[in-house]
């Protein structure tokens, strides 16, 4: 699987605005997994249709959430997690700060902010 912070453009009537979406993704060959954790915690399941590229491999499925079914999910996932856990601390202190700001559309997050926690995130799956 795989957490992210990302950068994501939204049109409005003042032009584009940037914002910082959570997103977590599973990505599973077998199916029957995915639906059970997408009903506790919302999100969608893709078929990434591997095996029409090459007849040796299998279909795979990916669940997607964001946002703060992302964020709900990796709450409950975190004391169970090795590999991925310092990229869900440095997000859940992300999600913490920013939640005032999702609450009032007047306010903005200084993007300065914003980036070094989306670069932050990036490092760590780099290394």
């Amino acid at each position: 699987g795989s957490v992210g912070l990302y950068q994501t453009n939204k049109s409005t009537k003042k032009g584009i605005i940037k914002y910082p979406q959570l997103q977590i993704k599973l990505t599973n060959s077998f199916y029957n997994v995915l639906p059970i954790v997408m009903n506790k915690f919302g999100g969608s399941i893709y078929n990434n249709k591997a095996a029409s590229k090459n007849k040796l491999w299998l279909d795979t499925y990916s669940w997607m959430a964001y946002a703060d079914n992302a964020y709900t999910f990796l709450e409950w996932i975190y004391p169970y997690t090795m590999i991925k856990r310092e990229q869900i601390e440095i997000l859940t202190q992300f999600w913490k700060i920013y939640q005032p700001y999702r609450q009032n559309k007047y306010m903005r997050l200084d993007q300065a902010i914003i980036d070094d926690y989306i670069q932050k995130i990036k490092n760590l799956k780099r290394g």
